[in-house]
């Protein structure tokens, strides 16, 4: 067609406002990338023929029928063609030039076009074994010859159905895949800000105390980024230590928050005699009341006094204390509810001895009601087990035995099911040592 301008070509120039080129002799120009695909965007469509006088008869079609058409002589100038620009119809021979039809489907299909595209080939209806070999490269429908204008409409039609339903899947899929990202740098948000927070929570807590006359360690696994456990140790002066351990209602954020504000209140309240260690129970089971829900928590608190190596202990519906000595266990079962269950209840308070050597150990519930793969619960007994054969250890060293044993054998592949926490302490006389 090189050299001649036909009034064909003059008129689908026009038609529908639609452009297309039926240039077969020509290298393939630089066609411009089409503009953002939508649902109405009119079917962008290859051919792909040396068959000028075919070429021309079906782009005078297609262009009436809204399409944008583009035209080439051979497979190798229809894949320069793909590559330059995107198609949603291909319409190939199964003879031409350079590279046949087949072998250009088969390049496609196997190196496929960033979007889709439904292919056609033309070919005769005698021809059983090309349609074989088409549908095995994967052909979609197939136009025989000679091509009738009803064919070409059919064929048109299911091409526009097939495309539609690709483009609502990419639709849908870009909509899908732009809600994952914005869902994504959200969960990012969150992740980095639980981060931020765990590592505040960690900041609050104290540094293990191994040596000198008041010794401390401790383990602290939440279960979530952030735990509801806290604990704390406050030098009271005199020799004198307030120690605690709570634990609050639920897991997460919420329990979090809630257990850092108690914390700093039981910290600020520093209570250090056994009547202040009741009055300062009882503020916070007042405030606990007042907010009501489950704002309630368990607790030890204890004012330890290092001049008579003994400490006053003040137990919350929390787990009973534990006093290691030597093989033995103790456990100290004195106490009363949970801070925030009833107004106006007042807790005991306990002496306890820790001359000797002897260990207090505070833990969270979470510890004994830890299971393992079998679903077995490491218990009040397997617990004292546990502290009792690894009660010859140094402080730091026990505590960190205890830690190992429950990670290796209780943490399932999604954690832990509550937080644990743990204090341990011991007191030896001024000067002294263990």
């Amino acid at each position: 067609m090189t050299g001649r301008s036909s009034a064909a070509e003059q008129r689908l120039g026009l038609i529908g406002g639609r452009t297309s080129d039926c240039d077969m002799d020509a290298d393939v120009p630089n066609l411009d990338r089409p503009r953002a695909v939508t649902l109405d965007t009119p079917l962008r469509i290859l051919i792909a023929d040396d068959d000028e006088l075919l070429s021309e008869m079906m782009t005078l079609q297609l262009a009436e029928a809204g399409c944008e058409v583009h035209c080439v002589a051979d497979g190798r100038l229809a894949l320069a063609a793909i590559e330059d620009s995107s198609f949603d119809v291909l319409i190939t021979d199964w003879q031409m030039p350079n590279l046949d039809g087949i072998n250009l489907v088969r390049h496609l299909r196997t190196y496929p076009p960033s979007n889709y595209m439904h292919i056609i080939m033309m070919t005769t209806r005698a021809a059983q074994r090309t349609v074989q070999e088409a549908l095995a490269v994967e052909v979609d429908a197939f136009l025989y010859k000679p091509i009738d204008q009803t064919q070409l409409e059919l064929g048109l039609g299911s091409a526009r159905r097939i495309v539609s339903l690709e483009r609502r899947l990419r639709r849908r899929n870009h909509h899908l895949a732009a809600a994952h990202a914005r869902t994504r740098e959200a969960y990012d948000r969150i992740k980095k800000d639980l981060d931020a927070a765990a590592e505040v929570q960690r900041g609050i807590l104290p540094q293990p105390n191994l040596s000198g006359d008041f010794r401390h360690a401790a383990m602290f696994l939440p279960c979530y980024d952030l735990g509801g456990d806290s604990y704390n140790v406050v030098a009271l002066g005199e020799d004198k230590y307030l120690f605690f351990l709570v634990d609050v209602c639920g897991h997460g954020v919420q329990a979090a928050l809630r257990s850092f504000l108690i914390h700093h209140q039981l910290s600020a309240l520093a209570p250090a005699t056994p009547e202040e260690l009741t009055a300062a129970a009882l503020q916070l089971n007042e405030l606990a009341v007042r907010d009501g829900g489950d704002s309630y928590f368990t607790m030890v608190c204890g004012i330890l006094d290092c001049r008579d190596q003994s400490a006053w202990l003040l137990r919350a519906g929390h787990p009973f204390p534990l006093i290691l000595d030597g093989d033995a266990a103790i456990e100290l079962d004195d106490g009363g509810p949970p801070i925030g269950l009833l107004p106006s209840i007042s807790h005991p308070v306990n002496r306890v001895d820790l001359s000797g050597g002897r260990r207090l150990l505070l833990y969270s519930d979470g510890i004994p009601d830890c299971a393992d793969q079998s679903g077995q619960h490491l218990g009040q007994a397997g617990l004292q087990a546990l502290a009792v054969a690894n009660g010859h250890k140094p402080l730091g060293e026990f505590v960190a035995s205890l830690e190992r044993h429950l990670v290796s054998n209780y943490r399932g592949a999604r954690g832990f099911e509550d937080d644990l926490s743990l204090l341990a302490i011991e007191c030896t006389r001024l000067n002294g040592e263990r």
